[in-house]
């Protein structure tokens, strides 16, 4: 939890607030997926700004010397941000499109109860809800 900023956390809360005794509250329910859907959009934004700020650093040409052989600091350092940004994006981008399909709350019923009959449960949707605001804040 701490190598992810405490996000699977505060999903989880706010999971346990919407998901009780295996019911849904409808309305509840599409509050908590407009904001998951908002502040992925939001995820999306900075990771597509922190990609060209990486890229930008890159092309610098005193950043990347030619005449060396093996790679600076700070330019390990940028590919190692550009992978965590590149996976923040994608994760993002993969959820939205997933939590889309989640709209109703009969069908979250449907995934929750099924997801929480699973070894992690509700604990694994948590972190991987908390993911691409992780490893933005790595990037």
């Amino acid at each position: 939890n701490v190598a992810l900023f405490g996000a699977p956390e505060s999903h989880m809360n706010e999971l346990k607030r919407v998901w009780v005794d295996r019911s849904i509250n409808s309305p509840r329910w599409k509050s908590f997926n407009n904001k998951l859907i908002s502040e992925w959009s939001g995820i999306t934004i900075y990771s597509t700004v922190m990609i060209a700020v990486d890229v930008s650093f890159l092309a610098v040409p005193s950043v990347m010397p030619s005449d060396t052989q093996t790679l600076p600091p700070q330019v390990i350092s940028t590919y190692i941000s550009v992978f965590c940004i590149v996976g923040s994006l994608v994760a993002s981008l993969f959820l939205i499109r997933q939590d889309r399909h989640q709209e109703s709350a009969d069908k979250a019923v449907e995934f929750l109860t099924k997801l929480t009959g699973s070894a992690f449960g509700t604990k694994a949707l948590a972190t991987v809800h908390g993911l691409p605001y992780a490893m933005l804040l790595w990037g």
